[in-house]
């Protein structure tokens, strides 16, 4: 199950994509040629956010990949303060010890890939230096 910073990560990501796509479809439709650099395939369509937006979310989730000592055992509380990439966070925890949370059931391009900027400045934008409930998975 998803987390809700997930599920915001994804949902803005997959916004911004269905935004540049219908964009470059219009765009296609005035010049009457194929769409350049087309986000979405037609296998893909289904993955739009106009086509999923009103699907109900999952459950909260995120998977640390290693516990914090001083916490309760798989749920601490945390604040974040780095964005790694669009799927991976560092938090503070209260006792000042830095961990790395890789985001369960979220795969988004790294950095350097195509639209992993982008993946990475919508997460920060959502989530950074908030607390967030974190359950080890």
């Amino acid at each position: 199950m998803l987390s809700v910073i997930e599920q915001i990560t994804c949902l803005l990501f997959a916004q911004r994509l269905d935004e540049i796509h219908t964009a470059r479809e219009k765009q296609a439709n005035l010049l009457r040629k194929p769409i350049k650099d087309s986000s979405f395939t037609g296998d893909q369509q289904q993955l739009r956010w106009s086509r999923f937006k009103d699907l109900e979310a999952g459950e909260p989730s995120v998977e640390a990949t290693e516990p914090p000592a001083a916490a309760v055992p798989g749920e601490f509380t945390a604040k974040v303060i780095k964005m790694v990439d669009g799927d991976t966070i560092d938090v503070l925890t209260d006792d000042n010890q830095t961990i790395r949370i890789r985001l369960n059931g979220i795969d988004c391009p790294e950095r350097g890939q195509p639209y992993g900027n982008n993946a990475t400045d919508t997460l920060q934008a959502s989530i950074l230096g908030n607390l967030v409930k974190v359950v080890s998975r």
